[in-house]
């Protein structure tokens, strides 16, 4: 967070270890400055990652396609040659990648495009829809999941998160702990739901 920034520059200094990864959110037709200037930061920090989460919705209010998911990565690796970070492009509820159907259209286009993908993978967002279906109703995978067409069990074989690994696009992940149909945070909501 800004906020935060010259107090892990202080702590980089203080204790010679690099912020080796950052990442923030993004909304497509609002944000690609920020990005840049996330990078920056990140340079600034040692960081060799950037965790980057794009937003399901554009800035038009719309949803994002995967058209403008690719251009973006492409952009958004072009600025990150420049300063010597990678973005990462996050598997994560709430971004365009809670479709996990959606990553392998983008990472294989912009393979077409002759780019590497990079991608971040945090596993705990599939596996907490596995048996769960309002939330897997959330992101429109229900219907794949019960026919079998999209495995979300990495214990079951031919899964997502295996196909993601085996295609070589995770740069970077996270270290999460989770289970199948997460219980519901009932302390975040009030008496009226």
């Amino acid at each position: 967070a800004p906020d935060e920034v010259e107090a892990f520059l202080a702590a980089r200094d203080k204790y010679g270890i690099p912020v080796r990864a950052g990442g923030w959110f993004y909304t497509l037709g609002r944000d690609e400055a920020l990005f840049e200037h996330n990078l920056e930061i990140g340079r600034e920090l040692g960081s060799v990652v950037h965790n980057t989460q794009i937003m399901a919705t554009h800035a038009e209010g719309r949803p994002v396609t995967d058209t403008e998911v690719v251009d973006a990565y492409m952009r958004f690796s072009e600025i990150g040659e420049r300063y010597g970070v990678t973005p990462c492009f996050e598997v994560h509820v709430n971004m365009w990648s809670e479709d996990f159907r959606r990553v392998a259209v983008v990472g294989q286009a912009v393979e077409k495009e002759g780019a590497i993908f990079h991608m971040t993978l945090d596993h705990s967002h599939v596996i907490f829809k596995i048996d769960n279906p309002a939330e897997q109703d959330i992101s429109g995978i229900r219907e794949d999941v019960e026919a079998g067409r999209l495995v979300l069990d990495p214990a079951a074989g031919n899964d997502v998160c295996s196909q993601w690994i085996d295609a070589g696009w995770i740069r970077h992940c996270h270290a999460r702990t989770a289970i199948p149909n997460n219980p519901k945070n009932t302390a975040a909501h009030d008496d009226d739901g």
